[in-house]
């Protein structure tokens, strides 16, 4: 009982469209699995923007508190004061992007009255 060219063809076929569903589940999977990574890449990027953002404001507020206490004119306490609204947000951003992640509110929960301190 041997294969007729019929049988041929159709087996062919079901072996090259199981082939191309493997290929096709396999390519969503790749797929899914990038955008995901590419996900948590721009969450790691706004998490690292939003800490460099914040040691900018802690410069200016350091820059504010050195000239009104090198000349006594209070203008130079707006760029402090702006700093300080400017760091609040910035503490509220990053605790917001990193609820999920324990170690860094942890960091977060420790930074922030050294910050404090700082600006005192």
């Amino acid at each position: 009982m041997g294969w007729t060219l019929e049988r041929k063809v159709h087996a062919g076929f079901g072996i090259a469209l199981a082939l191309l569903l493997l290929v096709d589940t396999v390519a969503l999977l790749s797929v899914r699995r990038l955008t995901w990574t590419v996900h948590w890449q721009v969450h790691a990027y706004k998490v690292l923007d939003d800490l460099d953002e914040l040691l900018s404001l802690l410069q200016d507020a350091e820059t504010g508190q050195r000239g009104y206490l090198l000349t006594g004119e209070t203008r130079y306490l707006e760029p402090y004061r702006e700093s300080i609204v400017g760091i609040r947000q910035d503490f509220h951003e990053l605790r917001a992007l990193t609820a999920d992640n324990p170690a860094h509110q942890r960091r977060l929960a420790r930074l922030e009255p050294l910050v404090e301190r700082k600006l005192a």
